[in-house]
């Protein structure tokens, strides 16, 4: 398995890993330093009796399926309370642990029906992207009516206030709370199509905040110098 990071803090182990199929141009992780590590210096470092909370995320978990899919079971049956982010890329991987999940989160790039669009974030050619958002579609139907959080990077040259709305729509049922978050706010973003600094202003991502809770019950807005929840 390779890793970004693997550390404990009040209660939880949070497990980043390295390594993803859509390898977006804007993304910090796949320039981070990675590191080796076995199937069970993993499973080891999260099953201490001090953790009571497991973080499964980074570039893409599901690369390391064969033998994290394993780890998240045993440690669910354990009483652990575990959190997976992926970019939903494998609804082989969603499926396999939905039954021993408490909580995902799945980044959302663009609409589910903006090829081009997400296009221009990854580094997929048509063909794989179209692949791409058809197995993004099946893992949201995999965990409907379960408790998914959908963040979205506000990266102002592909995701506008239209493109907030439609994907509000696409979302509705499916997530209970979407994560809005400026782009370049944090370190996991490269500057992307000339963005370098936190993009765009406050008041803008506070508006798309607004017509995205039209459609969920909670959206968080994050960025640089500020982080709020909205509530329907």
């Amino acid at each position: 398995m390779r890793l970004i990071t693997m550390y404990k803090n009040l209660g939880e182990a949070k497990v980043e890993f390295y390594g993803c199929p859509l390898g977006c141009k804007y993304c910090a992780h796949r320039i981070r330093e990675k590191r080796e590590v076995t199937a069970e210096q993993v499973s080891k470092f999260v099953a201490g009796y001090d953790i009571k909370r497991i973080f499964f995320g980074g570039a893409e978990p599901a690369l390391f399926k064969k033998d994290l899919v394993d780890i998240i079971r045993v440690m669910s049956k354990r009483g652990k309370e575990i959190t997976l982010k992926t970019t939903g890329s494998d609804p082989e991987f969603v499926r396999a642990t939905v039954d021993y999940v408490h909580h995902y989160i799945i980044e959302v790039k663009a609409p589910l029906d903006d090829v081009q669009g997400m296009m221009r974030l990854v580094n997929l050619d048509e063909e794989r992207t179209k692949e791409y958002l058809a197995n993004l579609r099946a893992c949201l139907e995999l965990l409907k009516g379960r408790k998914v959080r959908a963040t979205v990077r506000v990266i102002p040259t592909v995701i506008d206030r239209d493109k907030i709305e439609r994907l509000g729509r696409q979302l509705h049922g499916y997530v209970d709370e979407v994560q809005l978050i400026q782009f370049m706010s944090g370190m996991n973003d490269l500057p992307f199509e000339g963005i370098s600094k936190p993009s765009p202003p406050i008041e803008e991502v506070e508006a798309m905040g607004d017509i995205m809770l039209k459609y969920v019950p909670m959206v968080i807005l994050q960025g640089d110098g500020f982080d709020s929840t909205l509530r329907a």
